[in-house]
């Protein structure tokens, strides 16, 4: 595959072609090799683990739920936490948390079927924050008490990346997502300090404390206080869903899947425990999700408000949107139906 450096700058003609042959976008000329797996595939190990037990590779397990949120932090200055291979109470206590947010059985014990929710690619943004678990408690969940009052926001591109016209139209087309249900609008800008969202594209530690993990693992992250949407540059993404062109490793992810879960955390919004829903943690390779579910709807419904001359009726998972035109066209038609 053509590294990210021939890729971001050849001329114009020469990138068309390459998309053409190879439409799998790689952004990091040293990016990781791709593997079909990643560092939480020894969690399988694991298989089986339950309370009581001493079991090594346990720590490594009390080290993924504690950065997702559902294993607290208890050292006072903010430092990794050491984690023995003890399965206590706490960890099965956290264990059941993660599997009632994931939809599974709440055994606490270490099943296969929680194992094989875990190892899944998925979003870096904790499930848990503060020690709240919002995502199947609260239907509109928030991960800062106070959302941005804003409605129009503007969204720029670290001019590093050098990113082709061709990824931009895909976070264009993920702003929309989101605009079209909602208050919401999303303009570009040249400024990328000056801009209210800072998109770019990343590899391992890139200086926010929260560094990537290489290829599959955590595939991006969003935090609203600073305005930060972050890809890993590791991934090997795939625009318009174009699987069949990957290299058959099992590790193409749907890069505009991506960005549409990730611009709700960069508004300060959280997970949903609704696997239809875009903002369901995990995103797996192969995996195309970009239309807004109900749960996604009336999530933006409830905190930004729809669109202004707009109704959305959301009847049995069938929705319809009806601009001004349409409605009075509706109401005509009714109008005449009563005469008749």
């Amino acid at each position: 595959m053509a590294s990210s450096a021939q890729v971001l700058n050849a001329s114009p003609l020469h990138c068309v072609i390459l998309l053409i042959i190879v439409p799998v976008v790689s952004l990091s000329s040293n990016a990781l090799p791709n593997s079909p797996t990643s560092d939480w595939n020894t969690l399988y190990n694991l298989s089986g683990s339950h309370s009581g037990q001493e079991v090594a590779g346990i720590s490594k397990l009390k080290s993924y739920l504690n950065q997702f949120g559902y294993i607290t932090n208890n050292n006072s200055n903010n430092q990794p936490t050491k984690f023995n291979d003890y399965f206590d109470d706490a960890l099965e206590h956290a264990i059941k948390i993660y599997q009632k947010s994931f939809n599974l059985n709440t055994t606490g014990i270490l099943d296969s079927s929680t194992i094989n929710q875990m190892v899944k690619p998925r979003c870096g943004v904790p499930d848990i924050v503060d020690g709240t678990a919002r995502m199947y408690e609260h239907p509109y969940i928030a991960i800062y008490p106070e959302i941005p009052e804003a409605r129009n926001f503007t969204y720029a591109f670290d001019p590093k990346n050098k990113l082709s016209n061709d990824i931009k139209r895909v976070f264009a087309n993920a702003f929309k997502q989101w605009s079209k249900w909602s208050q919401l609008m999303f303009i570009e800008d040249s400024s990328y300090f000056g801009a209210d969202i800072k998109i770019g594209f990343y590899a391992s530690d890139h200086g926010d404390s929260e560094p990537f993990d290489g290829v599959l693992g955590t595939l991006a992250h969003a935090d609203a206080k600073s305005g930060v949407l972050h890809l890993d540059n590791a991934e090997q993404w795939i625009i318009d869903g174009d699987f069949a062109s990957g290299s058959g490793s099992g590790t193409a992810i749907d890069l505009e899947t991506v960005v549409v879960h990730e611009i709700w955390h960069v508004l300060g919004l959280g997970h949903s425990s609704v696997e239809d829903a875009v903002m369901f943690p995990t995103m797996p390779s192969g995996v195309r999700k970009v239309e807004l579910n109900d749960d996604d709807i009336g999530c933006a419904a409830h905190l930004y408000g729809m669109k202004p001359m707009e109704q959305t009726f959301i009847n049995a998972g069938y929705r319809y949107s009806f601009g001004l035109a349409q409605m009075l066209l509706f109401m005509t038609l009714g109008l005449f139906l009563l005469d008749v």
